[in-house]
């Protein structure tokens, strides 16, 4: 979309056309994010500017929707960034071609009808299921964690249960 819009012209950042395509009120948003989560902004080819922006931009809103849906008193969020005008790293998970950016898929993801949620709570960890499907959930999972070796195992098996339509906390513990 961007290739469109430069006209067969080399796609520039500091461009007049990526200027008048872009997302200007927030357009330092997307570096400061890059650089918190990956590496320097200013170091990136372009595709990777564009690669990394949208990995930011998956990651902050499958948080952001996670963290409505871990809430048991939230009945939900209006998600409004769809769609826009720019081409670009804006803020849509569709593009103004109606092409599907990066971000898309995190938002794919957080809306699953079936859906896990870690949360670390001071020292403790919960997980929570959010079941949307007019199926109740029962199975056993393996809760804990490995060593990386595979030689330290603390985990165990435990049964869970999620009705249908609901949320439900799985698991509170170190």
């Amino acid at each position: 979309t961007m290739e469109e819009y430069f006209d067969g012209k080399p796609v520039e950042r500091n461009s007049l056309v990526w200027n008048l395509h872009t997302n200007t009120f927030e357009k330092d948003t997307v570096a400061a994010g890059i650089e918190k989560h990956y590496r320097p902004a200013e170091d990136l080819s372009l595709d990777e500017y564009i690669l990394y922006a949208g990995m930011v931009q998956s990651l902050m809103y499958g948080y952001s929707l996670d963290s409505f849906r871990f809430r048991t008193d939230c009945g939900g969020g209006l998600f409004w960034m769809y769609h826009d005008t720019w081409g670009e790293v804006g803020w849509t998970i569709i593009d103004y071609a109606r092409r599907r950016k990066i971000s898309y898929y995190g938002v794919k993801r957080a809306f699953e009808p079936v859906h896990a949620i870690l949360r670390r709570k001071e020292k403790n960890y919960q997980v929570l299921i959010a079941n949307d499907t007019d199926h109740p959930l029962d199975f056993s999972a393996k809760i804990g964690y490995l060593s990386f070796d595979g030689i330290q195992d603390h985990t165990r098996t435990v049964s869970i249960c999620v009705p249908v339509h609901s949320r439900t906390i799985v698991f509170e513990g170190e």
